[in-house]
Order: C-alpha cells, then sequence, then structure tokens
C-alpha cells in the first residue's frame, strides 16, 4: 500500500466503485492478449470507466457468460479456466499498482488459457471421424503456430535496447508522460540530448511529476 500510495501520488485512483467496475474489462483484456497477437509495448494504455455505462454492463454480462460456461464445463476445464483468473486475479486493480495493465502479468495465468485451447483443438479432432476432416484441422493449427512464430520474430527487433523499445512504444501513447520520459531518458542515453531534453518537457507538461522534474 505504501508503494503504491508514493507512485500513485497518495490516490486510490477513482475508488474501489471504479476499480470494480472496470475488472471485467481488464480480464477481456488479458483474454484477447492470449487468443490474438497483442502489439508489445512498454505501456499499454487502458481506457478506464470512471461511470457505469453500457461498455461495463456488456463487461459484466460477458464475465457472467464465461462463469456460467465454467459452471457448466468438466472439471478438467473448470480447474484451469479457474487457474487463468486466480493467477490474474491480484493484479486486477484491487489492490492498487501503478501498471495497470502489462502482458508480464500473463505469464502464469496464460498456461491455463493455453491448456485450454490445445483440450479445445484435440476435442473438435477427436469428434472427426474423417482422415481428410482431421488433417484440415491439423493444418489450420499450424497454419496458426506458424503465424504466431513470425509475429513474435518480428516483434524482437524492438527489444533490442532501451532506445528502439520506447521509440516504438511512444508511437502507441502520446498522451502518457511515463512514455515520453522513458523516450526522453533512452535519446539522452543515446546522447541525443536535444530530442530527449524535448521528450522530457513534453512529459512534465503531461504531469509535472517531481520525478520527472529530477530527470530533467
Amino acid at each position: 500500500s505504501t508503494l503504491a500510495k508514493s507512485s500513485l501520488g497518495g490516490s486510490y485512483y477513482g475508488g474501489l466503485g471504479v476499480h470494480l467496475a472496470n475488472i471485467p474489462l481488464l480480464i477481456l483484456f488479458y483474454i484477447h492478449m492470449v487468443i490474438f497477437p497483442y502489439p508489445l509495448t512498454a505501456w499499454h494504455m487502458f481506457q478506464v470507466y470512471e461511470r457505469f455505462n453500457w461498455v461495463v454492463a456488456a463487461g459484466w454480462f460477458i464475465l457472467l457468460g464465461i462463469g456460467w460456461v465454467l459452471y457448466r464445463s468438466n472439471r478438467h476445464t473448470q480447474f484451469w479456466g479457474l487457474w487463468f483468473f486466480a493467477f490474474l486475479a491480484p493484479v486486477l486493480q484491487i489492490i492498487p499498482n501503478l501498471t495497470w495493465v502489462a502482458e508480464r502479468y500473463l505469464y502464469i495465468p496464460a498456461i491455463g488459457a493455453f491448456v485450454l485451447i490445445s483440450a479445445f483443438f484435440f476435442d473438435i479432432w477427436d469428434r472427426l471421424q474423417q482422415k481428410q476432416l482431421r488433417w484440415g484441422v491439423e493444418f489450420a493449427m499450424v497454419t496458426v503456430l506458424v503465424l504466431l512464430v513470425w509475429r513474435t520474430e518480428t516483434y524482437l527487433p524492438v527489444f533490442r535496447n532501451d532506445l528502439t523499445l520506447w521509440e516504438s512504444t511512444a508511437k502507441t501513447c502520446p498522451t502518457s508522460a511515463a512514455c515520453h520520459a522513458g523516450l526522453g531518458s533512452a535519446l539522452i542515453d543515446d546522447h541525443q540530448i536535444e530530442r530527449g531534453v524535448t521528450e522530457l518537457i513534453r512529459a512534465i507538461e503531461i504531469r509535472p511529476s517531481p520525478d520527472y522534474l529530477g530527470w530533467l
């Protein structure tokens, strides 16, 4: 709590109600990240809804639907589904944390999701009797895996060093002070002083934090 308050300026953003309302949207964000290749970045932008609206209502409706499906499923599916939710629970912002969303939060929960995806594939495969259909399903899965490997390969150059990382990240979060500060610091380390100072000034304009002033 002390660490979170020091980073958040002593505030629990929006209060408990806002955090509870956005739980389904956080969970759906991570489900999307597991199923579909999500752009990797040092700083994900996540829209926080401060009032109950149709988006929040839809999120809760979908989450309750997922819960009903798990309830009606066999124990194997229930176990790995609960694995995903249980290990994701500590980072769903009930406990305040400066970083609302990050792909690193998925390292352990994703195991459950991957097991469920694999079980779903083999369940379909076992139901098919014709060899041609089985080959078709196998070809589809291999294609997906190849595309994921290719997508991962295209991401790797971004993580060559701090500068390549923050230059890529800054394009996805132009309104974030942390992004501008990270890019500014990386530019200065790369001896691009003028560009670095410009980015740090922009960070202070967005959020006049003592930390960013210290960097400048």
